[in-house]
């Protein structure tokens, strides 16, 4: 890794960790937003807590912080396999942000943003079976799931037909896939307990 790339990497970490939900909550009602709603700092609990604005601009600016650092990658990196490496350190400063005790959002938003510009095609067929799955079952988390899942799975389809994905960025994206799925850990054990909310659903105490 070049000097370049260190410094892109750390950037793009301490990018990620900005906690733009819990801040934008704090400025909008001074409350922490881990303890409203299901206690995570993404779009979705902004949106049920703070209204459908504030949960909007949550999910550009979760995605955006994605982004950024892979467009620096791409411009100044060394590496084919470096833009998702520093996809992949904003969203792990998204999941565990130092600024408020590493505990962070589950990245799908920071996902979303990163992996859009690393492989646009992918991610829109990932997005797609969000969507679906939306459509079908009206949860979040197992959309995000699907999707993490769908989008490494279609990188290495991409990687074995020779359409340009390096293993290296592959073996990246579906650590970051895994890591996405485990940090819906809290969701699955819900899905299994039939505790899960659906996206329209808010506790009694967050209706807006």
């Amino acid at each position: 890794m070049t000097l370049n790339e260190i410094f892109i990497a750390i950037f793009a970490y301490f990018l990620g960790a900005v906690p733009f939900g819990y801040l934008m909550t704090k400025h909008l009602s001074g409350e922490d937003i881990r303890k409203r709603g299901s206690g995570n700092i993404g779009a979705t609990n902004v949106l049920r807590t703070q209204g459908a604005i504030y949960g909007v601009l949550t999910l550009i600016l979760d995605a955006l912080k994605g982004a950024f650092p892979v467009i620096l990658a791409k411009n100044w990196g060394d590496h084919p396999w470096f833009p998702a490496f520093a996809g992949g350190m904003a969203i792990v400063g998204h999941c565990y942000p130092i600024y408020i005790g590493f505990k962070g959002g589950k990245g799908a938003a920071s996902g979303l943003g990163a992996f859009l510009v690393i492989s646009p095609i992918p991610t829109l067929i990932a997005l797609g079976f969000f969507i679906l799955v939306m459509i079908l079952f009206g949860f979040v988390s197992i959309g995000s799931i699907v999707a993490s899942l769908t989008f490494a799975v279609v990188l290495w389809i991409y990687h074995f037909i020779g359409k340009g994905y390096d293993i290296i960025t592959c073996i990246i994206a579906t650590l970051l896939a895994c890591l996405l799925v485990y940090r819906h850990k809290s969701n699955i054990k819900n899905l299994i307990e039939k505790k899960e909310k659906k996206f329209w659903e808010k506790d009694e105490d967050d209706k807006i």
